[in-house]
């Protein structure tokens, strides 16, 4: 599988987990749904974001660090 596809899986990957805990987030917070698998749903993505999210930085480094040390 090339980077390209990879890229664009980990992308949509890490949209929908972020819609996952933004609305976790909400039913949580605002006490509309107080569940403990609605809880233990967002723990659980909470770690899947950071994996994709980390995955994704590694994906993008080149471009990263030419943003970074461009003059």
């Amino acid at each position: 599988m090339d980077k390209a596809r990879v890229f664009k899986m980990v992308n949509i990957a890490l949209l929908l987990s972020a819609i996952i805990q933004i609305v976790t987030s909400l039913l949580i917070f605002s006490g509309l749904l107080r569940s403990e698998a609605i809880a233990k749903l967002h723990e659980y993505n909470g770690i899947v974001f950071i994996g994709l999210a980390l995955i994704h930085i590694y994906l993008n480094w080149s471009w990263i660090k030419s943003q970074l040390l461009k003059k």
